[in-house]
């Protein structure tokens, strides 16, 4: 009997084996070409095809782009307080100045915010077919009002270079100017990112994402080719990611796309979002990559990361925020799927949506993780900020939890550099607690986590260009509090008393 049991595991595993081998090497006859949509229309036919949302910039902005227009055409494009449900839109200022572009950034289509592009810095650039939908935003903006200015007279300047008559359309273009005292790294090993806890992880980056992010920043070919390099590595650059990354940084270093760690992987695919319509990168180049990003999300349901985290695999939905690495791995599993259900008719893209979303599912109802120890608090909350971020956008504020999971930490927090809420935590994902909670208690812990004087920090800072009115450390002082989690949660508790006394 225990020779026949055998038996038939051996001829189950080499079975599964088989089918995955299957479903993989289908990829190869998979097409993964389609339209960039590079040509975005502001007028067509005599007619606007665009609308300009300034949100709170200076109006003056908007004139300076419409007086080209204008000049161009004949034709002024109206003025939107909010992105139209249709059609191409040109967004003005950043994050803090325009409720489109706080949206966009969230969502990661944008790093415009209060420390990016630095002071007197502009940015004027495209961005293609985000949401699926067959149109383009134009985004024009900086850190200050003075950026807002200069990057409205980047983009009317290239407007200007156009031909005369009933139709405008700008190609792909990214027009960077940066502060007079930033100072671009020559090499990811000159770069910070945002995220990074005094102990030097930072969640989501590896050495692929870094060049991506770099090349996006700066428009360097040189991150282009160097993540290429990483990408399909030999064994020279599959040695250079260990010691950059460390065992785990990657994933597997012979196939870093197709297999990327989940504690480590997901900003690759929103990096490559955001830059493989460069012209750098040819048909054939992006179809390869592309497969490869496919690849990881076909392991991810067949296989899991490691064989561990099988998060297609898992039915259930928890009552509470789960472990630390399901999460993450949530979350990788998100950042791969959105990208191949706004762009391709694959149903993998939408089971993947539908996996990541079960993981997070208690977001607007409550507050509950399993955080394990304080230590761990600021790690599991990593991946459930992020995905609130990309998933609601400019609504991921409203979502009634996050009060509660940063008054939790805020209380048990003493404030000073040694702290377990400092050491495990980041300046990026204070800026973000402040900013889901609306509350600036964060952003004090946050100025004990800035970078160093002039280091340049790669991604999004969610650094705030204001102050929020609420402040829980003067709202809790003097006063007694209880830092807990809803008892609707945890279903395990059975105290002999009333489960809402439970403190954990």
């Amino acid at each position: 009997m225990r020779i026949l049991t055998v038996v038939f595991f051996l001829l189950t595993v080499t079975a599964w084996a088989g089918k995955f081998d299957r479903e993989l090497a289908g990829i190869s006859k998979m097409d993964f070409s389609r339209e960039l949509y590079l040509d975005t229309a502001l007028v067509k036919n005599g007619i606007p095809a665009a609308v300009i949302v300034p949100g709170k910039t200076d109006l003056k902005c908007a004139e300076i782009i419409n007086n080209a227009i204008r000049e161009r055409t004949g034709i002024t494009l109206p003025l939107a307080a909010k992105i139209p449900a249709s059609g191409n839109v040109i967004v003005l200022g950043n994050r803090d100045r325009n409720e489109a572009m706080e949206d966009l950034y969230n969502r990661h289509y944008t790093l415009l915010d209060a420390r990016y592009p630095g002071k007197d810095g502009a940015v004027s650039r495209s961005l293609h077919n985000p949401f699926g939908d067959k149109r383009n935003f134009l985004l024009a903006g900086g850190s200050d009002p003075a950026g807002d200015l200069l990057a409205a007279q980047l983009l009317a300047k290239r407007i200007a270079a156009q031909p005369a008559g009933k139709e405008l359309k700008l190609g792909y273009f990214a027009d960077l100017k940066y502060g007079k005292h930033v100072k671009l790294p020559r090499s990811v090993r000159e770069a910070i990112p945002a995220n990074t806890t005094p102990g030097g992880h930072a969640f989501g980056w590896n050495t692929l994402s870094e060049n991506l992010a770099l090349f996006y920043i700066t428009g360097d070919t040189h991150f282009a080719r160097e993540f290429l390099r990483f990408a399909f590595p030999d064994r020279a650059a599959s040695e250079e990611m260990l010691k950059n990354d460390g065992p785990f940084g990657v994933g597997n270093m012979k196939n870093p796309l197709g297999e990327p760690y989940h504690y480590n992987g997901y900003y690759q695919t929103l990096y490559w979002d955001l830059v493989e319509e460069h012209p750098f990168f040819t048909p054939e180049i992006r179809a390869k990559v592309t497969a490869k990003f496919y690849e990881a999300l076909l392991m991810r349901k067949l296989h899991g990361d490691k064989g561990i985290y099988k998060t297609f695999h898992d039915r259930k939905v928890l009552p509470r925020l789960g472990d630390r690495h399901w999460l993450a791995e949530a979350l990788q599993v998100y950042s791969l799927a959105r990208y191949f259900d706004k762009y391709y008719d694959f149903p993998l893209g939408k089971e993947g949506m539908r996996v990541s979303r079960r993981y997070f599912k208690t977001l607007d109802q409550y507050a509950a993780i399993n955080a394990g120890s304080l230590i761990w608090y600021a790690s599991f909350l990593q991946p459930a900020v992020h995905f609130a971020l990309l998933d609601r956008g400019v609504d991921a504020k409203k979502l009634v939890s996050f009060r509660t999971y940063v008054e939790n930490m805020m209380l048990l927090a003493n404030g000073r550099k040694e702290d377990w809420a400092i050491q495990d935590s980041s300046y990026q994902l204070m800026n973000i607690l402040g900013y889901l909670a609306q509350d600036q208690a964060p952003l004090t812990l946050a100025k004990l986590l800035a970078p160093p004087e002039g280091a340049f920090l790669l991604g999004q800072s969610h650094k705030q260009g204001r102050e929020y009115p609420r402040n829980f450390f003067r709202v809790a002082d003097g006063c007694w509090n209880t830092a807990a989690f809803d008892p609707r949660g945890m279903p395990e508790w059975d105290p002999p008393f009333a489960r809402e006394k439970v403190v954990e």
